[in-house]
């Protein structure tokens, strides 16, 4: 079942990350956490990045799934499928769900 898979899939990342996020906290400079802030540098962007003390990161994870993983997620959490956008080639589809 490709549901089945995706969502261990998404199991072992939120636990990864979870993991990343404690050794990570337990490594914080103490300074910076007195003062209920964390800078991260972006290497990339040649930029810091400040946060508060518990302040929200809002985080998008994309996947990948097909209608019939579709209908039955949104079947199994209590929803109905209102409309299916998708581009021209049918590669990709936006859903749009109602609470049943």
């Amino acid at each position: 079942n490709k549901t089945l898979l995706h969502s261990e899939l998404f199991d072992k990342i939120v636990k990864k990350i979870s993991k990343l996020f404690l050794e990570n906290a337990v490594h914080q400079n103490w300074k910076e956490a007195e003062q209920n802030k964390k800078t991260v540098k972006v290497k990339s962007l040649n930029q810091d990045v400040h946060f508060k003390a518990w302040e929200a990161i809002h985080m998008e994870i994309s996947s990948k799934f097909d209608m019939e993983s579709i209908q039955d997620l949104a079947e199994r959490t209590g929803f109905a499928i209102e409309a299916n956008f998708y581009d021209e080639s049918k590669g990709y589809v936006d859903s749009v769900w109602k609470v049943k």
